[in-house]
């Protein structure tokens, strides 16, 4: 596991990164992710606090190819087949390896799988060109202008689903009942579950209180106020 904030002024481009299998392929890992967005972090939303998962169900194969044959036409429209959802502080999201998602623009805290394997979807964004090199560079050279092998490398079924926000979508959920733990002095609470290769807690300790915790695993741990030993 890895983990890392990332905090940029606007959106990033519609991308994904690759599942096992693909990622094999180029002796690379695939990289399902995980994102928080803390409210404590966040004083400014930045220009575009929304995020695209995903695409439209019922969007074809040969649409997603369509927006690839028009790479170097500018603009290659491939928000036009996903959906954009209002980042909320304090919640996170789920997103596997081989989905589609263009970050918006909170501090975002994101757990990882340690690997950068990744492939842009979209040509245009925040002005500025993108490469076909990016979307490339972790093909195997012989099906980089393959865009059937391209489109292959999404999970579809998880891109398509009708339910993404029901399966994805993370509201942080007590590690104990609330009051039991207020009692003791702490607040700790799950922000990021579901995922078999990482998860994460987001702990406050209470005003004056002195706390000690005890995990049943190794973890790192990101201190962003107060003091204490390990």
């Amino acid at each position: 596991m890895y983990s890392k904030f990332f905090d940029n002024m606007g959106a990033l481009p519609h991308h994904m990164h690759q599942m096992a299998k693909d990622a094999a392929r180029v002796s690379r890992t695939a990289k399902p992710e995980a994102y928080y967005f803390p409210a404590h972090l966040n004083n400014h939303t930045g220009e575009f606090p929304y995020t695209f998962f995903g695409l439209r169900p019922g969007t074809t194969r040969e649409e997603v190819i369509a927006c690839l044959q028009n790479w170097d036409q500018g603009d290659n429209e491939i928000l036009n087949l996903s959906v954009a959802y209002k980042l909320e502080l304090g919640t996170g999201w789920d997103v596997p390896a081989g989905v589609l998602h263009a970050p918006g623009s909170l501090c975002t805290y994101e757990p990882q799988v340690a690997s950068d394997v990744f492939a842009m979807f979209q040509s245009l964004a925040n002005d500025a060109p993108i490469g076909w090199d990016l979307l490339v560079k972790d093909v195997p050279e012989e099906h980089q202008q393959d865009l059937e092998y391209i489109v292959d490398m999404l999970d579809w079924d998880a891109n398509l689903d009708p339910d993404f926000h029901k399966h994805h979508f993370r509201q942080p959920r007590p590690v104990l009942p609330v009051d039991e733990m207020t009692s003791q002095g702490y607040v700790d609470m799950w922000i990021t579950y579901g995922s078999p290769h990482f998860s994460a807690k987001e702990t406050t300790i209470l005003p004056g209180r002195r706390v000690t915790l005890v995990d049943q695993a190794c973890y790192g741990l990101i201190l962003l106020q107060g003091h204490g030993t390990l």
